[in-house]
């Protein structure tokens, strides 16, 4: 459907969502910077005041789906929320830059333009994987590790699988069909976003439909030492697993994965939330991430 009613609601959805943004910031004092690591412009939002804190993205995602979280912590952290290689508006990579350990290696780069004290860090997805590697690779940068529906060795969940099977891919959704068939499949507890909004949102979302199915085939492939270092350190940070009860996404078989890497691993379940404990839960993760980083 591209048709003028399709156009319109583009249009108001574009308007409202570029409102909420501008709430966002001027509550926040989130502006956004760019910094040159390596070969690439790493575009972040930065904004908020205490201890610094990352947070890193999903697939397909970028750093704007933390806003609802931001806005319950930036009184509380300094908040650095970049978009990964190959998303949101970073430039065009090659797919082998997908890995965590390629993304990891970039992120670190990032921070170490703000100084070498230890961060919190925060991954949700695909993001979660990201944060393991940076974590297990440099612990010392890490004050504390908070991983949220995180990706990982044992891969998706059976119910995924089979929708792939059949020649559906949620995550690669293009349109506000597929693109309400990820939020329904992600989310058990959807915020009632506008129809408008979500036509904004699919749009931005496939904005870079074709880069995103060949960095899906590359992840697909990912081996272990590019999932974590091949020495692991004797000594890890104090982290704690977040894992929504209504889980669709991820193989929640990488929860003991990630308690081998992490053996002071702590796990909370989210009861009727999904894939998306920002959104669906955003006062209570916001209330677990402050407990975590004062204890």
């Amino acid at each position: 459907m591209n048709g003028p009613i399709a156009r319109a609601e583009l249009e108001l959805g574009k308007t409202q969502y570029r409102a909420l943004k501008q709430v966002v910031h001027r509550t926040t004092g989130l502006k956004r910077y760019e910094a040159q690591i390596g070969p690439w412009r790493v575009p972040y939002l930065r904004g908020g005041k205490g201890p610094k804190l990352l947070l890193i993205h999903g697939f397909g995602d970028s750093k704007t789906t933390w806003a609802p979280l931001i806005l319950l912590l930036y009184r509380h952290f300094d908040v650095i929320a970049p978009d990964l290689l190959g998303f949101g508006d970073s430039p065009v990579v090659g797919s082998q830059h997908m890995v965590p350990r390629e993304q990891a290696q970039m992120l670190l780069g990032l921070l170490d333009t703000f100084g070498q004290e230890p961060v919190h860090v925060l991954g949700q997805s695909m993001g979660g994987m990201v944060a393991a590697y940076l974590a297990l690779a440099r612990p010392e940068r890490c004050a504390t590790l908070t991983l949220v529906s995180p990706a990982g060795p044992a891969g998706i969940s059976p119910e995924l699988e089979q929708l792939i099977a059949r020649g559906t891919n949620p995550l690669l959704a293009n349109d506000l069909k597929s693109f309400d068939a990820l939020l329904k499949l992600s989310m058990n507890r959807r915020p009632p976003y506008p129809r408008p909004m979500r036509r904004y949102l699919a749009a931005q979302w496939g904005e870079r439909h074709e880069e995103a199915c060949r960095h899906w085939d590359r992840l697909l492939g990912v081996t272990l030492d590019e999932l974590r270092p091949t020495e692991m350190p004797e000594l890890v940070p104090r982290t704690v697993l977040v894992m929504g009860e209504k889980e669709r996404i991820v193989h929640t078989d990488n929860i003991a994965i990630y308690r081998e890497w992490f053996p002071r691993l702590r796990t909370e379940t989210y009861k009727g939330v999904g894939h998306n404990p920002h959104h669906e839960a955003t006062n209570k993760l916001a209330r677990t991430l402050r407990e975590h980083a004062r204890r």
